[in-house]
Protein backbone atom coordinates (compact mmCIF):
# COMPACT_ATOMS: atom_id res chain seq x y z
CA UNK A 1 0.00 0.00 0.00
CA UNK A 2 1.29 3.35 -1.15
CA UNK A 3 1.18 6.06 1.81
CA UNK A 4 -0.01 8.88 -0.55
CA UNK A 5 0.21 12.85 0.99
CA UNK A 6 -3.79 13.08 1.90
CA UNK A 7 -3.29 9.77 3.78
CA UNK A 8 -0.57 10.68 5.58
CA UNK A 9 -2.54 13.82 6.94
CA UNK A 10 -5.20 11.53 7.95
CA UNK A 11 -2.95 9.16 10.10
CA UNK A 12 -1.24 12.32 10.99
CA UNK A 13 -4.66 13.56 12.36
CA UNK A 14 -5.66 10.30 14.22
CA UNK A 15 -2.05 10.42 16.06
CA UNK A 16 -3.31 13.82 17.41
CA UNK A 17 -6.38 12.83 19.04
CA UNK A 18 -4.75 11.18 22.14
CA UNK A 19 -1.80 14.72 22.15
CA UNK A 20 -5.08 16.97 22.35
CA UNK A 21 -7.21 14.87 24.82
CA UNK A 22 -3.69 14.21 27.01
CA UNK A 23 -2.95 18.70 26.78
CA UNK A 24 -7.03 19.39 27.69
CA UNK A 25 -6.21 16.84 31.04
CA UNK A 26 -2.92 17.97 31.80
CA UNK A 27 -3.66 20.87 33.73
CA UNK A 28 -0.91 23.35 33.39
CA UNK A 29 -2.10 26.84 32.50
CA UNK A 30 -3.09 27.33 28.76
CA UNK A 31 -3.93 23.38 28.30
CA UNK A 32 -7.38 24.55 26.78
CA UNK A 33 -5.85 26.86 24.19
CA UNK A 34 -3.08 24.33 23.38
CA UNK A 35 -5.97 22.09 22.79
CA UNK A 36 -7.86 24.46 20.95
CA UNK A 37 -4.80 24.76 18.43
CA UNK A 38 -4.23 21.42 18.03
CA UNK A 39 -7.98 20.47 17.27
CA UNK A 40 -7.54 23.68 14.64
CA UNK A 41 -4.61 22.21 13.44
CA UNK A 42 -6.83 18.44 13.17
CA UNK A 43 -9.12 20.73 11.37
CA UNK A 44 -7.27 22.28 8.74
CA UNK A 45 -5.37 18.92 7.65
CA UNK A 46 -8.86 17.97 7.75
CA UNK A 47 -9.74 20.14 4.96
CA UNK A 48 -6.32 19.68 3.23
CA UNK A 49 -6.12 16.27 2.75
CA UNK A 50 -10.14 16.25 1.14
CA UNK A 51 -8.63 19.16 -0.96
CA UNK A 52 -5.63 16.76 -2.41
CA UNK A 53 -7.43 14.21 -2.69
CA UNK A 54 -9.97 15.95 -5.08
CA UNK A 55 -7.41 17.95 -6.90
CA UNK A 56 -4.92 15.63 -7.72
CA UNK A 57 -7.19 12.35 -8.09
CA UNK A 58 -5.34 11.11 -4.98
CA UNK A 59 -8.57 9.04 -3.54
CA UNK A 60 -7.92 5.88 -2.11
CA UNK A 61 -10.23 2.78 -0.70
CA UNK A 62 -7.81 2.96 2.46
CA UNK A 63 -7.86 6.84 2.75
CA UNK A 64 -12.04 6.65 2.38
CA UNK A 65 -12.12 4.23 5.33
CA UNK A 66 -9.85 6.29 7.66
CA UNK A 67 -12.12 9.54 6.43
CA UNK A 68 -15.45 8.60 5.14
Amino acid sequence: MQITIPTALTLFRILLLPVMVIVFYAGFHGANIAAAAIFIAAAITDWLDGWIARRWDMGSEFGAFLDP
